[in-house]
C-alpha cells in the first residue's frame, strides 16, 4: 500500500463503498463506470462482453454515441487486432500481425504465467510498442478516430465462452504504474458487487422493489438501518436465524448479538480510511443437514445495510460438484475449502499431502473457469450447499 498516497486511498474508499451501492443488475455497467470514473480519469469507458466463440461482442460504452453501430461493426472486425485478446484467444482469433513480438512480449512479462487472468490491470503498451499499435487497422479505423490512444483493462471473467472486461481510454498520456495498482484493488470489489446484484435480482424476480420482495424466491432480506435495527424482513427470517443462531430475538427489531457482531465488522471493514477493504465473503452457517448463506450488501446512499439469506439442504454436495466436470476427489477438496480450511487442515482431514491438495486445485479452478481460492468458493458455497 506504500505506493498510494492518503488521497489516493480516500478516493478508493469512496469508489468501493459507490460501488456497492448499486444494486440494480440491468444498470450496473453503467453505475460502475460512473463510480470508477471519479478513480481513474478518462476520455472513454466502457463494460465490454466477448463471446470468442461466436466472434461476438457487447459493449456499454461512456460516452453512448462511441458505442454505435459503426464503430462495433469495426470493433468486430479488427478484435483479432487487440493484443490481449488475440493472446488470450488464440484459436478463436485470425493471426495477429505482430505475433511473434506479442508471444516474446508476455512470455518477457510472465503473463498467464505469473499473472493471473483476471483481477490484474493490462495496458495495450504492455505488448505493442506504440509504431506498432499505430500500423494495425484497429487503431487506424477506430480508435483513432475515436481519440483512444492509450488503453488499459480490468477483466472481471476469462473462459473459453466468454470474456468481461471495463476498459478505460484516453488520447494522451498512458495509464500509470499507480493506476494499474488502483484498479488491481478495485477489482475483486467490483466482481463481488457483481454478484450481490445478481443475488437481490434473483430475490426480486417478482417484485417491483425489495420491500415487495417474496418468501417463494428462496432468499429471505433483512434491511437495516444505521442504529442497527430492522427496518424490514421476510416471514421467514425469525426461523431461520432462530434455528441457526440457536437463539431467539433480543427484540422484534434487532439482530441475534452473535450476527450484529458480524454485520458491525463487515461496516468497519468498508469504513476503513487508512486502507483498502478486502471485499465481504458471505457468512456460512453449516449444519449437519443444511447451511445457511448470509450475504451482507452494503448501500451507502440510502444508509442501509441489506441481508439476503438462502438456506440450503445438503443433498449429495460433492456430487452437484461434478456437474461442473470436477472429479469426485476435487469435489471432496472444494467443500472443504469452502469451509474456510486451510491446505494443510484439508490434507490433514483427507490423509494426503499439500501438494496433491494444491494439484487438486489447480485443476478444480481450471474446470471452473476461475483464477483464485475465492472465486472458486464462491461458486463451491452455491452448489455445495
Amino acid at each position: 500500500m506504500g505506493q498510494l498516497a492518503a488521497r489516493d486511498i480516500g478516493l478508493l474508499n469512496n469508489c468501493i463503498r459507490d460501488i456497492y451501492s448499486g444494486l440494480n443488475s440491468e444498470g450496473f455497467p453503467g453505475h460502475v463506470l460512473s463510480a470508477m470514473s471519479k478513480v481513474i480519469p478518462s476520455g472513454i469507458m466502457s463494460y465490454r462482453t466477448i463471446f470468442p466463440l461466436k466472434h461476438k461482442s457487447v459493449h456499454f460504452t461512456i460516452p453512448s454515441e462511441i458505442g454505435s453501430a459503426k464503430n462495433h461493426v469495426l470493433y468486430t472486425k479488427y478484435m483479432h487486432e487487440h493484443p490481449y485478446l488475440n493472446l488470450l484467444y488464440p484459436k478463436e482469433m485470425l493471426p495477429h500481425p505482430f505475433k511473434r513480438d506479442l508471444e516474446k512480449k508476455a512470455d518477457r512479462l510472465h503473463i498467464f504465467n505469473n499473472i493471473p487472468k483476471t483481477g490484474w490491470a493490462i495496458k495495450i503498451s504492455d505488448f505493442l510498442t506504440a509504431q506498432q499499435w499505430r500500423k494495425l487497422g484497429l487503431y487506424n479505423e477506430l480508435f483513432l478516430k475515436i481519440g483512444a490512444e492509450y488503453q488499459i483493462s480490468i477483466p472481471l471473467l476469462n473462459n473459453k465462452f466468454i470474456h468481461t472486461a471495463l476498459t478505460f481510454n484516453r488520447d494522451r498520456m498512458d495509464f500509470s504504474e499507480q493506476e494499474r495498482v488502483m484498479l488491481n484493488l478495485l477489482c475483486p470489489h467490483i466482481i463481488q458487487a457483481y454478484q450481490n446484484v445478481e443475488t437481490v435480482a434473483d430475490a426480486q424476480k417478482k417484485a417491483d422493489a425489495l420491500e415487495g420482495a417474496i418468501e417463494g424466491m428462496g432468499s429471505s432480506v433483512i434491511v437495516i438501518g444505521k442504529d442497527y435495527r430492522i427496518l424490514f424482513c421476510t416471514k421467514s427470517v425469525q426461523r431461520l436465524l432462530a434455528d441457526s443462531f440457536k437463539t431467539s430475538f433480543r427484540s422484534a427489531s434487532r439482530l441475534p448479538e452473535k450476527l450484529e457482531q458480524w454485520v458491525r465488522y463487515q461496516r468497519m471493514l468498508l469504513s476503513a480510511k487508512t486502507d483498502i477493504p478486502s471485499p465481504p465473503t458471505p457468512l456460512l452457517i453449516d449444519k449437519q443437514d443444511k447451511s445457511l448463506i448470509i450475504r451482507f450488501i452494503h448501500n451507502d446512499k440510502r444508509g442501509e445495510d441489506i441481508l439476503l439469506i438462502k438456506e440450503k439442504l445438503k443433498i449429495l454436495p460433492v456430487e452437484r460438484l461434478q456437474s461442473f466436470g470436477v472429479t469426485a476427489r476435487e469435489g471432496i477438496v472444494l467443500y472443504w475449502v469452502a469451509q474456510g480450511k486451510t491446505n494443510e487442515e484439508v490434507a490433514s482431514i483427507l490423509n494426503i499431502s499439500i501438494g496433491t491438495v494444491k494439484k487438486h486445485l489447480e485443476r478444480a479452478y481450471q474446470k471452473l473457469g476461475v483464477e483464485n481460492r475465492v472465486s472458486a468458493s464462491l461458486i463451491a458455497m452455491e452448489a455445495l450447499v
